[in-house]
């Protein structure tokens, strides 16, 4: 973008002009309000797919407890429900519309299930969550769905679960699932460290750290570029993109961050902590580095939103995640559009 000069013996009105026709090429995301459902309070979005349908978990209203996981077709949002229980989870959705996710029974166990074709489904029968679903799937056929099973990650398919080694026979964690099968997430080295790990045909591999103990990875596109956290060596924690190598993302002048998604043209999203432990959601590319979405938005639809948390971005760009909804002061639920 080239920049904007104005030049003008009305220094003051013209400076005005000026820095509100920057602040416009600036703004380059409308938002959407997710809105809420009956009974809840605030709204986490998880995940967005390829036809910008939003899943993942309210809260009860005036309360921070869990409540119930949900689906936004685009025009709504639907409960989805439990197995019994007080609570459900929805973390990931494929583009079948196919979700991924945990829910209490009637005797507080949370159990991994899958929500297709508008039924649940029970995939281990026991203390378990489903964190990832992949694009391996048709409106009949299942994707691959990785999770946890008490200490152990797991791929799901096809009514078959398939236990994945960690390192040095540490606890581990499925957090997502690409198209190929490459598993992102975390195992522990002994009792304590935990370290980012993608799995390629069952076998796990350590992404390392910044230099300090532990590293998380949340999320894993096509080409097998990881993103999430590590530790640097003073113990601070940073947004990290796994590409072959191991890329600090940085944060927005603050103290920490964490990147929770990345695409296939390695955008990155997630949120970073100033001093204050303030949140703002990010974006990151190679391009530009790191921005924050609060200074991408449109002044039209994002007025008065404050942007904290980006979770997910799909192939379009397009970017959801949770904020302060000005109407109410709540957090909810976004959908940012690209222009």
């Amino acid at each position: 973008m080239k920049p904007i000069h104005c030049y003008t013996a009305l220094a003051s009105l013209v400076l005005t002009a000026c820095l509100g026709t920057q602040a416009r090429a600036q703004a380059v995301y409308t938002l959407r309000d997710l809105g809420t459902m009956p009974g809840a309070g605030q709204v986490h979005p998880r995940s967005i797919n390829s036809s910008g349908q939003v899943t993942g978990h309210t809260t009860k209203v005036n309360s921070s407890e869990y409540y119930h996981a949900f689906f936004h077709d685009g025009a709504s949002m639907h409960d989805l429900g439990t197995l019994g229980g007080r609570y459900s989870h929805a973390y990931g959705i494929n583009n079948a519309g196919q979700i991924a996710g945990s829910a209490e029974t009637s005797r507080y166990t949370g159990r991994a299930v899958l929500w297709s074709g508008g039924r649940m489904l029970d995939l281990t029968g026991k203390n378990s969550s489903a964190y990832g679903i992949n694009n391996a799937a048709s409106p009949q056929v299942v994707g691959e769905i990785a999770g946890a099973s008490r200490s152990s990650a797991f791929v799901w398919q096809n009514g078959k679960v398939t236990t994945l080694g960690g390192l040095s026979n540490g606890s581990s964690v499925a957090l997502a699932i690409n198209d190929t099968g490459q598993v992102a997430g975390w195992s522990r080295l002994d009792t304590s460290a935990k370290r980012a790990v993608v799995w390629t045909g069952g076998v796990a591999r350590n992404l390392g750290t910044l230099g300090g103990a532990e590293s998380e990875a949340w999320a894993i596109n096509a080409a097998g570029h990881a993103v999430g956290w590590a530790n640097t060596a003073d113990g601070s924690r940073r947004a990290v993109l796994w590409n072959g190598g191991t890329v600090n993302l940085g944060t927005l002048g603050g103290v920490s961050s964490t990147a929770y998604a990345i695409n296939g043209a390695n955008q990155v999203v997630g949120v970073s902590h100033n001093s204050l432990g303030r949140a703002s959601a990010f974006l990151w590319d190679s391009a530009n580095g790191m921005r924050d979405l609060n200074d991408l938005l449109d002044p039209v639809t994002g007025a008065g939103w404050v942007l904290l948390v980006a979770t997910s971005i799909n192939e379009a760009g397009q970017i959801t995640g949770y904020g302060r909804d000005p109407s109410s002061g709540l957090t909810r639920g976004f959908v940012l559009t690209p222009q």
